[in-house]
């Protein structure tokens, strides 16, 4: 759409009014079944209540969860409602004046307003330039307090991982690595952890095993325990999914993997990004070549750990 190659460019002040076609693209879930008019910005909400609600995958809502305290900041009270994965994380870490948190189990209040979430960049009218700046979401210290007590001692970095994308999500293919060539980085002088929540298989299970990389799986019970163990990490190497933004919204050092096509919000030709001060990018010189990005994040590595020697 002409949205997203516009937000692909950079224009942002210019692609945030095409966005707003998705809603006509047939690609979004309904909106919540509320009585409430929606909001674009166009009436004053002071002393209002506004409904924030997600849409679109779990990192889009990470990503764009920064812009309910700055609307909540013109007099509302801000509900955003999330998937329960990510309640407990948002409820807790995003330390915003006016803002609350509910999930989709939970009984959608009376409002005066509704916004989708993908839409608050074009109600707070938002460039390159004026993005809210991450950190923009807390990890809970005690939670992160009790994770480093289940992570063995060591001098050396510990790094977290994630190689491919979540199991039934239709831009999985195209977002995974298979870890047989991602584990060329798993012999670095490092400690590893799998920010996965399932392994793939025996297979998975035996490589990540053999490269004493730690796994926690089920116990990652939702994203505010994802984050906690982040907040234990050093770094973070993903390819590009939801644990992306977390990372990225923690302020944690995160190096992001991307196909050559990839999303808007990555722009083009660059490795660096306006939504996460934090992040590096490595992008596919060709479609499918991720024996060349792991070539370059290897290097990359090798470099990062002389630095902390």
């Amino acid at each position: 759409s002409k949205g997203i190659s516009l937000l692909t460019l950079d224009r942002l002040n210019e692609g945030w009014p095409f966005y707003e076609e998705r809603w006509f693209a047939g690609e979004n879930p309904p909106r919540p079944k509320v009585d409430a008019p929606l909001w674009l910005g166009g009436e004053d909400i002071s002393g209002k209540t506004l409904l924030l609600h997600a849409e679109q995958g779990l990192g889009d809502m990470i990503q764009f969860a920064r812009f309910a305290a700055p609307i909540a900041a013109r007099g509302a009270t801000v509900i955003l409602r999330v998937p329960m994965t990510l309640k407990r994380l948002l409820s807790e870490g995003l330390q915003a004046s006016g803002v609350e948190t509910i999930g989709y189990d939970d009984p959608l209040p009376a409002v005066d307003f509704l916004t989708p979430i993908m839409s608050a960049a074009l109600v707070c009218g938002v460039t390159a330039e004026t993005i809210p700046s991450a950190p923009y979401i807390n990890a809970d210290p005690a939670r992160v307090a009790a994770w480093r007590a289940r992570l063995p001692a060591s001098g050396k970095p510990l790094i977290g991982i994630v190689w491919r994308g979540d199991v039934g999500t239709h831009t999985r293919a195209r977002r995974t690595i298979p870890l047989a060539t991602f584990a060329r980085l798993l012999d670095a002088p490092a400690r590893f952890v799998s920010l996965q929540l399932e392994l793939d298989g025996e297979a998975e299970a035996a490589l990540l095993s053999q490269s004493g990389v730690m796994h926690f799986g089920d116990d990652l019970r939702d994203f505010a325990d994802t984050a906690a163990l982040i907040a234990n990490c050093d770094l973070v190497i993903t390819i590009d999914t939801s644990v992306a933004h977390l990372a990225g919204a923690l302020g944690k050092p995160v190096w992001i993997m991307l196909r050559h096509w990839a999303d808007w919000r990555w722009l083009l030709d660059r490795d660096d990004s306006p939504w996460y001060p934090s992040v590096r990018l490595f992008r596919q010189s060709a479609p499918g070549d991720w024996p060349g990005v792991i070539t370059r994040v290897r290097a990359a590595l090798e470099d990062w750990l002389a630095t902390r020697r």
